[in-house]
């Protein structure tokens, strides 16, 4: 799983504060008229572009996307990310990208390549909605699997998610997941040890641009080279 010593600060889980960065003065002006959307060569590890350029949002975005680029811009948590980036720290991005959907929307490719039975399709980031992993705590869940109850459910058990992340010699970078169930953690915000990985695994490859963030461009199920597979773990 990812290690704790790249988790970000607890205070960006729920702040919302003033912009402080380049990026989110952009993103202000391209939310007020400015389309800002990057070509599909801007987003390719071959790009020359900065952060701002790179990182804005399309002109327009259906639901759930739509929503997520509305919300206001925590520029603390855009500092964060460019703080991750420039010190090359894969999974601290990863754990940003998670959390937050209106920082995720602005680090994808044009296209994303959506690979499901085998079956390969590109799908423009606008459209693309099915992100499969969700915070919970400092812990990963299925999306939707902790959800309200109602008056008269059960309480909801989420589904909890096991995620590792992988460097490719391109400069590319992987976060690999599977279903999971676990011994738990009385001592901290931990799940502890694998007990049984379950179903197929995921994973999630983000390309290396220039100005040393990632952006999204492969979401694959049931990938071959996947490190995950169901079952209990090897002694």
């Amino acid at each position: 799983m990812i290690s704790n010593e790249n988790r970000p600060n607890p205070k960006f889980l729920g702040a919302r504060t003033m912009p402080l960065t380049a990026l989110a003065a952009f993103l202000l002006v391209s939310a007020c008229g400015g389309t800002g959307k990057a070509s599909e060569a801007d987003t390719g590890p071959g790009a020359t572009h900065d952060v701002a350029a790179a990182a804005a949002p399309a002109a327009s975005r259906p639901a759930p996307a739509a929503a997520a680029a509305a919300e206001p811009v925590d520029r603390e948590m855009l500092a964060e990310v460019e703080r991750a980036c420039k010190a090359d720290e894969f999974g601290e991005f990863v754990h940003l990208f998670v959390r937050a959907p209106q920082i995720r929307s602005h680090f994808m490719a044009d296209q994303i390549e959506v690979i499901r039975n085998g079956r390969s399709s590109l799908v423009a980031r606008d459209g693309y909605d099915d992100f499969p992993i969700e915070a919970l705590d400092w812990n990963y869940i299925v999306p939707g699997s902790f959800g309200d109850p109602g008056d008269d459910g059960p309480p909801p058990v989420p589904q909890y998610l096991d995620i590792d992340t992988r460097r490719l010699a391109d400069g590319a970078a992987v976060v690999d997941w599977i279903r999971a169930t676990f011994t738990g953690d009385d001592e901290g915000d931990g799940l502890g040890e694998v007990i049984e990985r379950l179903g197929q695994p995921g994973s999630l490859t983000f390309e290396r641009r220039d100005d040393g963030c990632w952006a999204l461009a492969k979401d694959v199920r049931n990938p071959a080279d996947s490190p995950f597979r169901a079952g209990k773990p090897a002694d």
